[in-house]
C-alpha cells in the first residue's frame, strides 16, 4: 500500500474510533482528512473503504434519505450487537411512548377529538411494534 493510503487509513481509524457516534457518514470522514494533498477522491475513498477489513460500509435506507452521501462507515468493533441495537429500538421506543402521552393529555384538554384519535392510533401502532420487538429478543419457550 503507497504511504499516501497508509497515512489515509491512519487518520480514518483514529477518527472512527474516537467519534463519539460511530456511524459516521462518507462525506464527514472525506472532509476530515482535511488537505488537498492528504485526500483522494470520495468515490476511491468508499472503494479503499469496501475492501477494508477494519471497517463496514452502511448504505442508508432510501438513497432519498441521504443525497449528499451514498454511505456510512463504522469500525466493526463498534458495530452494536442484536440485542444492544433491540436495547437502544426499545428505548427510543420508550421516549416516543411518553411523548405521544403528554400530546394525548394536551388534545383531551382542549377537547381536540381528530387528534386524539390521530394519537390513539399512532399508540397502539407503537404498543404493536414494542410487543414485536420484545417478542423478538425473548429466548425461546421450551416445552417441558
Amino acid at each position: 500500500m503507497p504511504q499516501h493510503l497508509e497515512d489515509i487509513e491512519e487518520r480514518i481509524l483514529d477518527y472512527l474510533g474516537q467519534v463519539s457516534n460511530p456511524l459516521v457518514r462518507m462525506d464527514t470522514l472525506h472532509g476530515h482528512l482535511g488537505s488537498a494533498e492528504t485526500q483522494i477522491p470520495l468515490p476511491e475513498l468508499e472503494v479503499f473503504l469496501t475492501q477494508h477489513e477494519l471497517i463496514k460500509l452502511i448504505k442508508p435506507l432510501s438513497e432519498a434519505e441521504d443525497k449528499a452521501s451514498s454511505s456510512y462507515a463504522i469500525l466493526n468493533t463498534r458495530v452494536p450487537t442484536a440485542q444492544q441495537t433491540s436495547a437502544m429500538m426499545l428505548e427510543q421506543l420508550n421516549l416516543l411512548h411518553e411523548a405521544l402521552s403528554i400530546a394525548q393529555v394536551q388534545a383531551q384538554d382542549k377537547a381536540d377529538f381528530s387528534r386524539l384519535g390521530e394519537i390513539d392510533e399512532a399508540l397502539r401502532r407503537l404498543d404493536a411494534l414494542r410487543r414485536k420487538l420484545v417478542d423478538h429478543e425473548a429466548p425461546p419457550k421450551t416445552t417441558s
